[in-house]
């Protein structure tokens, strides 16, 4: 069976060298944005302002192909010369809202296994937001993000949506969003370091 988390571009593994290739993560987490298609045209700003950090990536890596394959790379060039820290900006809050989908998608895995009969999402997201962005939110972003929140699907419906609008999927969904996220914690781990 297809569900979103097969059909979308998956993270790449990291390799021995700890290095992540710029062009395959990207795509990954410009797939990664198109669940906030699925949560509701309310989320827009949400998927623009991630897009708007990948964007700083690739314009660095533009700059010289060659010398920027990875994302070690930029961030290592910035350090060392001082110069833009447009890839380091990027890098870091495109890291915090890969983590913020991480935690959402964790926490909806253990909301449907431990509470089946919950319809809510909106908690769900309001956790994975606590946890990971809203240290970092000044307090008109706090206020957007909790009114935003509230235009979420229930949880039923976006599991169906996941399934690609097959009903009672949910267990392959589960399944599709642990195998996706294997990549996707190591890839945190790697840039949290």
């Amino acid at each position: 069976m297809t569900t979103f988390f097969t059909k979308v571009k998956q993270f790449p593994d990291v390799p021995e060298d700890e290095t992540i290739t710029l062009d395959p993560y990207l795509e990954a987490a410009e797939g990664a944005t198109t669940i906030f298609d699925l949560l509701g045209v309310a989320f827009t700003p949400v998927k623009s302002d991630i897009t708007g950090n990948i964007s700083k990536l690739r314009k660095r890596q533009a700059e010289d192909k060659d010398k920027f394959p990875t994302v070690n790379a930029i961030l290592q060039d910035e350090k060392d010369n001082k110069t833009s820290k447009e890839g380091q900006i990027g890098a870091l809050w495109l890291n915090r809202a890969l983590f913020f989908i991480q935690q959402l998608l964790v926490h909806l895995i253990d909301s449907v296994r431990k509470e089946p009969d919950e319809t809510k999402f909106r908690p769900i997201i309001l956790k994975a937001y606590e946890e990971t962005l809203k240290p970092f939110h000044g307090m008109i972003v706090k206020t957007v993000f909790s009114t935003v929140s509230r235009a979420a699907p229930y949880r039923p419906d976006l599991m169906k949506l996941l399934a690609l609008n097959e009903e009672g999927k949910d267990e392959q969904v589960i399944a599709d969003i642990e195998s996706y996220l294997v990549n996707l914690k190591k890839i945190m781990m790697q840039l949290s370091k």
